[in-house]
Parts: structure tokens; C-alpha cells; sequence
């Protein structure tokens, strides 16, 4: 008898340091909740290539051979949900991993997913939700505020389901094989291009303002982008009114003016100030980049 207790023991004992190794690294999938609670960062861009490469794998410690397939996967950011540094049009790198095996080889994916699921291609629009900076030591780039290019980011995604591929859209018709396009789809392209228009000059022209507020005023030239500035905001009401009966872009419209309108208006404090000869103390120019933060948060999404 005792020597069967010690057996089952022994066995017990056996599986777990079986599945000790077996489930290294495998994590069930988050869900949606659980994907934008834990990333540091959520942006949706467009694939623009992916390349991959072998070697030993970093993620155990002692004599395991094991061998892993790390992506990397460019990435142009088209539109940012949550925000820490990244911003609309900057280039990111995706750094992805999968296990590829070794020496004990068959343990590996023997119990749920590993690495990262899927990897996306070429081409193909992705939502990345990422590891936070503690987690993701390798993120590094430009902030993207900064005048010129900004430098390419490098994130991690949360594991394993970090990466989400949206689904493709159904194809429109082309005007040269079917006759003529569809006036609904359109019009769809034509009001999303205005509003992205309006929101990337918006935002351009609150980066002048804020380089001129801290910086060198230049009364000429805020005249000049004030005019612009009215123009959009003009353009961008009428928009909205002609549209207020359409249920999806109607009220988006309008909420984008608003709340343009609401920041212009926060501005004239600190225009009214600089006009005035005076310098930004620390706690403005913080409270001036805070609000450039939202803005592109909200409007470059």
C-alpha cells in the first residue's frame, strides 16, 4: 500500500513538471475588456510589411534549447484609441513572437496558444493593443510631437491576442466594369475624407499655435492660420448641418465641431497673454501640451 501511495506521488508529482514546461508561455485569450484595460497604448494602422527571423529563445532560464520566430511588423498608424505617444501618420514597429520548437520540441503549443495569434500580412488593417511600458523595455521613438518626421516607434503587443485584424470590407463597385458606383458608398468616402481633413488641419494648426505660445509669437502668421483655421470651422459646420439627418456621420460631425470650437476658445487665454509680451509660466506650458494630448487623442483616432 505504501508503495502505491509512493508511486502516485511520483506520477503526481511527474505531471506537474510536465505541465509546468508545457503550458511556459501559454496564455488563454483576453477579452475586449481585458485587451483595453491592460494596453498602454491602442492604435489602428495599415500592414506595410512584415518580416521574420529565428534564433534561441530569451524567454527561460537554464540548459532549454528552445527556438522562437520573432516578427517584425511595419506598420503606418492610421488612427490612436488610447494614447501615450503615438500619434496618426507615424510609422511603428510591431515586434511579435511565436515558438518554433528545439529539443523538447513536443511540448511546445501541447496546451493552448503561445506567442502571439494571428500574425497579420501585408496590406491588411490591424488594431494593436500593447504591453505597457514595464512590460514592453524595447518601446522606444519620438514622441511624434516634435517638429519633423517622427522616428520609428517599436511596441510589443499583449499576449497572445495583441493583435486584431479587422475584418475586410465588402468590395465597391468599379465604375468601369459595373457602369457606375454606388452614391451611398460615395458619399460615405467623400464626408470620412472631410472629416479627416478637417481634423488633421485642426490639429496642425493647434501644433503652430503651441510652438508660437511657447516660443516666438508671430502675430502675421497666426493671423494668416486664424483665417484658415475659421475657414475649417466654418466648413466643418455647414457639414455637419447638411448631414444632420444622417445617424452615423451627423452626430460625429457635430461633436468634432463642438469640440473643436470648445479648444479654439481654451486657447484665447493664453493668445491673449503672449499677445501681451508675457512669458508662459511651467504650469501653462504643461497645461497647453496636456490639452494637445486630448486633442490628438480624440481627433486622431
Amino acid at each position: 500500500m505504501n508503495k502505491l501511495i509512493g508511486w502516485s506521488l511520483a506520477a503526481s508529482a511527474l505531471l506537474v513538471g510536465v505541465a509546468s514546461q508545457t503550458c511556459a508561455g501559454a496564455l488563454p485569450p483576453l477579452s475586449p475588456t481585458e485587451l483595453k484595460k491592460e494596453a498602454g497604448e491602442i492604435f489602428t494602422g495599415k500592414v506595410l510589411s512584415v518580416t521574420s527571423s529565428e534564433g534561441p529563445s530569451k524567454r527561460f532560464d537554464g540548459d532549454q534549447k528552445f527556438i522562437d520566430r520573432t516578427f517584425i511588423i511595419r506598420m503606418g498608424v492610421l488612427s490612436v484609441q488610447k494614447y501615450e505617444s503615438l500619434v496618426v501618420g507615424q510609422e511603428v514597429k510591431v515586434r511579435a513572437w511565436q515558438p518554433v520548437g528545439g529539443q523538447q520540441g513536443g511540448l511546445i503549443g501541447f496546451v493552448g496558444p503561445q506567442g502571439h495569434v494571428p500574425i497579420p500580412k501585408k496590406g491588411q488593417i490591424v488594431t494593436v493593443y500593447t504591453a505597457k511600458a514595464k512590460k514592453n523595455p524595447e518601446a522606444t521613438g519620438d514622441t511624434g510631437r516634435s517638429p519633423g518626421k517622427p522616428k520609428v516607434a517599436v511596441v510589443t503587443p499583449l499576449v497572445p491576442n495583441g493583435m486584431v485584424i479587422q475584418k475586410s470590407k465588402e468590395k465597391m463597385p468599379d465604375p468601369e466594369v459595373s457602369g457606375q458606383a454606388s452614391p451611398t458608398d460615395e458619399e460615405r468616402q467623400t464626408v470620412e475624407l472631410f472629416s479627416d481633413a478637417s481634423s488633421y488641419q485642426f490639429m496642425a494648426t493647434l501644433a503652430l499655435y503651441k510652438e508660437m505660445l511657447i516660443n516666438r509669437w508671430d502675430e502675421k502668421v497666426y493671423r494668416q492660420y486664424a483665417y484658415y483655421l475659421d475657414k475649417n470651422q466654418l466648413a466643418l459646420q455647414n457639414m455637419s448641418k447638411s448631414h444632420a439627418n444622417d445617424t452615423t456621420w451627423g452626430p460625429m460631425l457635430k461633436e468634432n465641431a463642438e469640440y473643436q470650437d470648445s479648444v479654439v476658445q481654451s486657447l484665447q487665454a493664453f493668445i491673449a497673454a503672449k499677445r501681451k509680451g508675457a512669458v508662459l509660466t511651467p504650469q501653462q506650458v504643461a497645461d497647453l501640451t496636456q490639452l494637445q494630448r486630448e486633442v490628438t487623442a480624440k481627433l486622431g483616432r
